[in-house]
């Protein structure tokens, strides 16, 4: 048998089991769709979680508002920022 051939005699093997019982591909994607959502909710958690502790060590979060700055100014801004952030580690 090559990969063609096996390739299709899986897909008519699974769509058979499909047809047999419709209702395990909407339990499990029922099931998957619980799972995603639980774990999305856990993802945000976590990063609340992080940025929380990142505030309370003093960590200034966000753009260091170098792009609205007027262009004269630019310059010196990025190498000031780039100074403190090799000064930090």
């Amino acid at each position: 048998m090559n990969k063609l051939e096996y390739s299709i005699q899986r897909w008519t093997d699974r769509s058979a089991a499909n047809a047999a019982d419709p209702h395990a591909t909407r339990l499990t994607l029922h099931i998957l769709a619980a799972v995603a959502e639980h774990e999305r909710h856990m993802i945000a958690d976590r990063t609340k979680a992080a940025l929380r502790a990142a505030k309370a060590r003093g960590v200034r979060l966000g753009r260091n508002g170098t792009d609205r700055l007027a262009p004269a100014n630019r310059a010196a801004a990025m190498k000031q920022a780039h100074q403190l952030e090799f000064s930090r580690n």
